[in-house]
């Protein structure tokens, strides 16, 4: 009842509250969806399936989307290559990584929208105040580095995230404020800081960066987790990349903040569904 007076309150109208919460329930459901692997039909390799067809009506229903549609993107892939169009069958583990990826992108939109939808409620119509005198809400969410005991895909995604926060931190507190001391002519004893732009450069430079070597590499049908950290084996800077002895699936990466081991295994399914969003982009050089 807060919630719903919250809303109420800032001008969301009953057809808005309405459609949010349907999305919201909508999420919750799409964690229910059990997939199993299929073993009707005659086919190469295996082949996931929804298991109970209620949970997917429910879904479907909260989202206003025709149910065999919303079966078929959560259990296969399509590609058009020269104007025909390819249709690939996920198995169990990719129709699960699907699913999730779906219900994070829904929550990530509709935070966005709500967020977006409370700032334009609470502009100000008065044409004679000034033009960003308005009160807005903006949301900042500060990435922590992690180093967990098995660290994947999500993991590394975090830690580049973390990596040009630190970039952006030094260049403000270090870099240009030296030069702004420098101009000013006021005296200032060397104070080191580590750099970490070699190790972002290693993440986001293309073609060889190890982001841009992991697109190319989801975009091979025969790539396996071996032949994509061979790739980074071959290609990155031995200075902050590390090979393990004995392991052919994990690497390590020497951060800012420390050591990280990563597990390459589900890199190239999470990549290809696009399994979390992640930052592409580096600070103006």
């Amino acid at each position: 009842m807060i919630v719903q007076k919250c809303f109420d309150v800032i001008g969301f109208s009953q057809e808005e509250v309405q459609s949010l919460y349907c999305i919201l329930a909508a999420v919750i459901h799409l964690g229910d969806i059990e997939i199993i692997s299929d073993d009707s039909l005659t086919h190469h390799g295996e082949r996931g399936c929804i298991k109970r067809t209620d949970t997917i009506n429910t879904v479907a229903s909260l989202l206003c989307v025709d149910t065999d549609d919303l079966s078929n993107a959560l259990t296969s892939t399509s590609s058009v290559t020269r104007g025909e169009t390819i249709l690939r069958y996920n198995t169990v583990e990719q129709s699960c990584d699907c699913r999730d990826a779906t219900a994070k992108a829904l929550y990530s939109k509709l935070f966005s929208w709500i967020v977006k939808r409370v700032n334009i409620l609470l502009k100000s119509n008065d044409m004679t105040s000034p033009r960003n005198n308005f009160k807005r809400i903006g949301i900042l969410d500060i990435f922590g580095f992690e180093n967990l005991s098995t660290n994947s895909f999500e993991q590394l995604c975090i830690n580049i995230a973390n990596e040009q926060l630190q970039f952006y931190f030094n260049q403000h507190v270090f870099e240009w404020e030296f030069e702004e001391y420098a101009s000013e002519g006021i005296p200032l004893d060397t104070i080191t800081f580590q750099n970490n732009r070699p190790v972002l450069e290693m993440f986001l430079q293309r073609p060889m960066g190890i982001l841009a070597l992991l697109d190319e590499e989801s975009r091979f049908p025969r790539a396996t987790v071996f032949s994509l950290v061979e790739k980074f084996y071959d290609n990155m800077s031995k200075d902050y990349f590390q090979k393990p002895k004995d392991s052919t699936t994990m690497f390590v990466i020497h951060h800012y903040a420390g050591k990280v081991i990563y597990d390459a295994n589900g890199f190239l399914e999470k990549q290809g569904h696009d399994f979390i969003r992640r930052q592409s982009s580096i600070t103006n050089k």
